[in-house]
């Protein structure tokens, strides 16, 4: 055989060529691999090729159906995804959220109606502050919580960008599950915006790995992890920032408040493996603590769910429905009969004290002109600079 060096052997058959049929029996992996006739079974791995790293794959004979329910809350939440809560600030969301978790943690069907797989749940909470330990107490005098809850706080600092923070809040679900035989299957970061800690909501690089810290806490633990977040100015188009976080994630929740409701409404905008179900209402029941060192009343709120309530399925709004801005008889609770003040604080006022936007200010005040409400005269101040009032006419002058 030839003794040509074996750096001149570059595929199967220069080995042949040169070194014959019996070497080739002896040939290393990198140049031939006995062909196989068995189709890799579930339990196995490829082996590596040449030290390259390969997937593992199975092939679909393989792939077993997945009957069993892996709801955490019936047709709601499922087990080891995603889900981002979000709505405009005070709409109640973050209690709505709580109440959620309380149910998960007590282990008892959600709203009376909906099954609930429960266990352990941690609470991260970034924004609140002394008044969350408030809704807990709220929750347990309104026998919400039970005494016996897997409901587990974490009020500290926290950012989803920093692997150390990650790595805490790991060791932190791991030293809670050495407390008990079941797994933690809710971790409730809130919000999102606190989360990021200062880093941009817009960009699509870090909300990517935002998207990458929160799926390798629910790889590791199990658990489903849901995010409490802010909607965008325009509420219509869904949740602050990138849009790679909604295409991410497995579940999408939107809290609003309907024009001239009374309830605040939960809609399901988006899920990746469940139907989407009807949406649902409640309201904010207040509940007294105790007083304070002052003798008032402390007081929090609970979620009180509306059972009776009849909507249609969810569905993304088409376009934005504008909010119904200030009367004008707010606006004219700003001007008692027959005060005079100047047309620009009155703008002023009406946008900061009741508020809307400059643009609706200036109509406001237009209209009432235009009824004679309000009368405009004209002032030059004592700098020489001319000044615009307005005077709210006297009831029986009208």
């Amino acid at each position: 055989m030839s003794d040509r060096a074996d750096d001149k052997i570059k595929d199967v058959r220069d080995f042949y060529r040169l070194k014959g049929a019996a070497a080739l029996r002896e040939a290393p992996s990198r140049v031939w691999h006995p062909p196989s006739t068995t189709v890799p079974s579930q339990a196995e791995a490829p082996p590596a090729s040449g030290g390259k790293r390969i997937l593992p794959y199975k092939h679909f004979n393989d792939l077993e159906p997945q009957l069993q329910s892996g709801d955490l809350v019936h047709n709601l939440l499922t087990h080891g995804d995603v889900s981002v809560v979000y709505g405009a600030s005070n709409v109640g969301k973050s209690f709505w959220v709580l109440d959620l978790a309380a149910h998960v943690a007590n282990n008892v069907p959600y709203r009376g109606e909906s099954r609930v797989q429960g266990g352990i749940v941690v609470y991260v909470t970034l924004e609140g502050g002394r008044a969350f330990s408030n809704r807990i107490e709220a929750l347990k005098i309104k026998a919400k919580l039970n005494p016996g809850g897997h409901l587990y706080v974490i009020n500290s600092a926290f950012a989803l960008l920093d692997g150390e923070d990650c790595n805490a809040l790991l060791n932190a679900v791991n030293e809670i599950t050495d407390k008990w035989p079941i797994p933690v299957c809710l971790i409730v970061i809130d919000t999102l915006g606190r989360a990021m800690a200062g880093g941009d909501e817009n960009s699509s690089v870090e909300m990517t790995k935002v998207i990458r810290a929160v799926d390798g806490i629910k790889t590791k633990t199990g658990a489903h992890v849901m995010l409490v977040h802010h909607a965008g100015k325009n509420e219509a188009r869904g949740a602050r920032g990138h849009s790679s976080l909604r295409a991410a994630i497995d579940t999408e929740i939107e809290i609003h408040i309907p024009d001239g409701s009374a309830l605040t409404c939960v809609e399901v905008r988006k899920q990746r493996d469940l139907p989407v179900i009807a949406a649902m209402q409640f309201k904010l029941e207040t509940v007294i603590l105790n007083t304070n060192n002052y003798g008032e009343n402390v007081t929090s709120c609970v979620v009180q769910h509306d059972l009776n309530a009849v909507l249609a399925p969810a569905g993304r709004k088409c376009k934005s429905k504008a909010k119904a801005g200030p009367s004008h008889e707010q606006v004219l609770e700003l001007v008692p009969e027959g005060r005079t003040i100047q047309k620009a604080q009155l703008k002023d006022d009406i946008q900061r004290k009741l508020p809307t936007t400059a643009r609706n200010a200036d109509s406001l005040i237009r209209d009432l002109l235009s009824s004679g409400v309000l009368t405009v005269t004209r002032v030059r101040s004592s700098a020489g600079q001319n000044q615009v009032h307005v005077t709210r006419a006297v009831q029986s002058e009208i």
